[in-house]
């Protein structure tokens, strides 16, 4: 029974290392990633128009990129009498309005998904760091568990003897 214990702890304990390293290593990234997603945005000196569902704002995250990418497909669809790029003709002179539309819509929302992503890597970091603290008490737990139940100064003396 001893060695089980043993062997149960001390996996334990080395999975929650791993996590209380691996949690906040996720977070990092995740900010790092909205970090890029920003500077790369901001370079770009995008204002929404004033038609926008959020008029005259910088885009410089994932949510005001994809309030550009919307407005840029309600423009793209008026110019084309509501036509996308594959319904047009080949000789279509909106045709290649429609194309410049939709690979601005596909840059811009690439941004608004990989602002997302990275917003789910933050959260999938802490849960993975509070795993490891859970796994943590666990191992210890399962090292000494005649410590995790309370016992009153007289229970304690009698029980030695």
């Amino acid at each position: 029974m001893t060695r089980i214990r043993t062997v149960a702890t001390t996996v334990t304990l080395l999975a929650a290392i791993a996590f209380l390293i691996g949690g906040p290593y996720m977070v990092y990234r995740g900010f790092d990633g909205r970090a890029q997603v920003r500077a790369e945005l901001r370079a770009e000196h995008i204002v929404t128009p004033p038609d926008a569902s959020r008029p005259n704002v910088a885009v410089v995250d994932g949510p005001t990129a994809k309030v550009q990418a919307d407005v840029i497909k309600k423009h793209t669809l008026e110019t084309t009498g509501g036509k996308s790029y594959a319904q047009l003709g080949r000789t279509d002179p909106n045709r290649t309005t429609a194309f410049q539309g939709d690979m601005l819509r596909t840059a811009l929302l690439s941004s608004s998904l990989a602002w997302n992503v990275a917003n789910l890597v933050i959260g999938l970091g802490v849960l993975v760091f509070g795993l490891g603290i859970v796994a943590a008490f666990l191992g210890l737990a399962i090292r000494k568990p005649d410590q995790l139940v309370y016992q009153a100064p007289a229970e304690r003396a009698a029980a030695t003897v």
